[in-house]
């Protein structure tokens, strides 16, 4: 299969992904899209239809719930043991002056807004006293496509196909996005009874004339190592919103971002009849270029027993109004709706997601994957660094008020 194939899976949430993400991108992001979100009405065209889309206002609804929700996870840091080769190594895990609180955050994030992203725990191709381990963040539209494999009783990616932008300088101070490249991450036989992870970078076919021809080619083969030791397992961790499985979940934030959307488009219309309920004055049986006054202390007075005077104005958009409302209010109950506390006493992350079933995943429950998930990610550091993965903890806090 070519490389660019999508997971069914990716295909079928892919549409609620842009939506959740462009609604947490807010105005500008909403309003490039055009009629994508807002519909033209009456088939409007040009300056009609951007006279529409300008009156459209837009409330950060979906941006402020998702930082409010990770805020309250992120009241008092994330409790976290490791050995002591590790510790320097957490004051910076991107290698770009991200410490592991900073991290945390933008996981954070993503489970709430999207449910879904992955973490790959990645090493420098140079080797030396110098190379450590550092910390890839892929956002879920980034991950287009997986698989796993039971390998000694236990469920394990196989495969992990990232795309990712490629950047290019045109000049001493211009960058511009080029293309995409898709950077695979796999398990691969090493020797009869042995598979280690390897990367392979595909980038676009620069000869691509026939038609047969594959669109992108294997460019790099990589095997990833630290002091000549291979990692046996893909170093990625998935975290979703109540599991850390490959497996798509449904954004959280998705009736968030619907509302939201649907607010948008309400307001359009209800600003389009606002301003079409200005009042027009239409007299009959005046001279043309005869004098109108306007107030309440003056009159015009019309000689002709044939004239007439009248004023159009349209009626106030109170269904409209009231629709605003009502979606503004069932935005702060599904964003409530996720802050929920749960009672009773400390569960396992098994025990969360069999009572939460099919509904929608509480703040508690992404809070307690986040801490299975980070555990993981730190687990795999510790393998790159030589460290026992068992003496890690990572304790998030759960008191949320």
């Amino acid at each position: 299969m070519p490389v660019d194939d999508l997971h069914p899976q990716y295909e079928e949430w892919a549409s609620d992904w842009t939506r959740v993400r462009d609604a947490f991108g807010g105005r500008r992001q909403i309003k490039e899209k055009r009629t994508a979100y807002l519909p033209s009405p009456e088939a409007q065209t040009g300056p009609e239809y951007d006279d529409f889309l300008a009156r459209a206002q837009w409330i950060e609804a979906t941006e402020r719930s998702t930082k409010g929700l990770a805020g309250a996870v992120l009241r008092t840091d994330t409790a976290i043991e490791v050995p002591d080769v590790m510790r320097e190594d957490l004051e910076d895990v991107t290698l770009s002056n991200q410490d592991v609180n900073a991290f945390s955050q933008r996981i954070l994030m993503d489970q709430i807004l999207m449910g879904r992203l992955g973490v790959e725990v990645a090493m420098p191709r140079t080797e030396g006293p110098d190379q450590r381990p550092y910390w890839n963040l892929w956002a879920a539209e980034s991950i287009v496509n997986w698989a796993e494999m039971r390998i000694n009783g236990r469920l394990r990616p196989v495969l992990v196909v990232l795309k990712e932008p490629v950047l290019q300088r045109s000049d001493d101070f211009a960058w511009e996005e080029k293309a995409f490249q898709y950077r695979v991450l796999r398990l691969a036989p090493f020797t009869e009874d042995r598979l280690v992870y390897i990367q392979e970078i595909w980038i676009e076919n620069p000869n691509q004339d026939a038609a047969g021809d594959e669109k992108f080619i294997l460019s790099e083969q990589i095997i990833p190592s630290r002091r000549g030791v291979l990692m046996d397992e893909i170093p990625f961790t998935l975290f979703g919103a109540s599991s850390i499985e490959m497996a798509v979940e449904k954004p959280p934030m998705l009736g968030v971002a619907d509302h939201n959307i649907g607010w948008y488009v309400n307001s359009a219309d209800y600003e389009n009849a606002l301003s079409a309920i200005k009042p027009l004055y239409v007299f009959i049986g005046m001279e043309a270029g005869a004098e109108i006054v306007l107030g309440s202390r003056r009159a015009v007075i019309v000689p002709d027993s044939d004239g007439d005077g009248k004023i159009l104005q349209g009626a106030d958009p109170v269904g409209l109004r009231n629709a605003m409302e009502e979606k503004r209010k069932n935005m702060g109950v599904m964003a409530g709706q996720i802050l929920e506390e749960e009672s009773g006493p400390a569960e396992t992350l098994g025990a969360v997601r069999i009572r939460q079933g099919g509904r929608q995943a509480s703040l508690r429950t992404i809070a307690t994957t986040f801490g299975v998930g980070l555990e993981k990610v730190l687990g795999f550091h510790a393998k790159w660094v030589g460290a026992n993965p068992e003496d890690i903890v990572a304790t998030p806090n759960t008191d949320f008020i």
